[in-house]
């Protein structure tokens, strides 16, 4: 799932992403214990979602532009509102991130991701449907 935030008046310019990717979660593991890398990753380690079956995702990216910085709450926003919209279809259960600068560190702890210090040092896990004071969050769950 990749989610783009640009210009309205040139989609060319794009502001900011995320890149969210459904896999198993061992790979997703293995990742965050630097076991394998990004470019390890085939196309057969991303899985197609399918009507009745549950996903765990990895966030691979998630950017915006400084100057767009108060953008990128419509842009989360609209990865939990198509979550909720795959919904009961196609589950999307936990996300997994790494936090690899003090501004992605910021936003996962703005979500209540949970650390995984047994992965990695800034490694991080977040379980869509546990209870979690994140706005976004909450109005996942009431979607559903």
């Amino acid at each position: 799932m990749a989610r783009i935030l640009f210009n309205a008046n040139d989609r060319r310019s794009i502001l900011g992403s995320i890149t969210i990717m459904p896999m198993k979660e061992a790979t997703i593991i293995h990742l965050l214990k630097n076991e394998i890398t990004e470019r390890d990753i085939t196309a057969d380690d991303i899985l197609i979602c399918e009507p009745g079956k549950k996903y765990i995702g990895y966030v691979g990216s998630a950017t915006v532009r400084r100057e767009y910085s108060a953008h990128f709450k419509g842009l989360l926003q609209s990865v939990f509102d198509f979550a909720c919209e795959l919904y009961p279809d196609v589950q999307i259960t936990k996300l997994y991130a790494y936090a690899s600068s003090g501004e992605g560190w910021d936003l996962i702890k703005r979500l209540f991701f949970t650390p995984r210090k047994d992965l990695a040092d800034n490694a991080f896990e977040l379980d869509l449907f546990e209870r979690n004071p994140s706005h976004y969050l909450k109005s996942f769950h009431n979607c559903l």
